[in-house]
């Protein structure tokens, strides 16, 4: 007949924790990541006021980073190294000149990760492997 003892008891839990924390450690880990393309200059707007400037300024800049790198990387709030400023124009019909400056940026949810590539067993199908 075999007893269960009190110090058996500690070396199970001991070694469940063990090896719980051992197999949370070997797991690669997963986080989102900003990536941060090269910087983008809007074109210069002239404005009569400076927040229609600004506004004029981030939606040229909008424009060039969607032609260059897509809708994902259109996020000003997400931009990198963020310059958005008016100065005044040189001559007195344009009162304002604006530019809005950035490194646009997306984030990437697992990064390096591709969609698995699945196998139809009908073409047209909606059977997936």
């Amino acid at each position: 007949m075999h007893r269960f003892s009190l110090n058996s008891a500690v070396w199970c839990c001991a070694i469940g924790v063990v090896a719980t924390a051992a197999s949370a450690v070997l797991q690669p880990a997963s986080a989102a990541v900003r990536q941060c393309m090269a910087p983008i200059t809007s074109d210069v707007v002239p404005a009569q006021s400076e927040i229609a400037g600004k506004r004029a300024a981030l939606e040229s800049w909008g424009s060039k980073t969607r032609k260059k790198h897509g809708e994902a990387f259109v996020s000003w709030r997400l931009a990198n190294k963020r310059v958005l400023s008016c100065v005044p124009g040189r001559d007195t019909s344009t009162p304002l000149t604006c530019v809005a400056y950035a490194s646009p940026c997306r984030i990437d949810q697992v990064p390096g990760r591709q969609a698995p590539k699945r196998k139809r067993i009908l073409p047209g199908g909606g059977i997936e492997i």
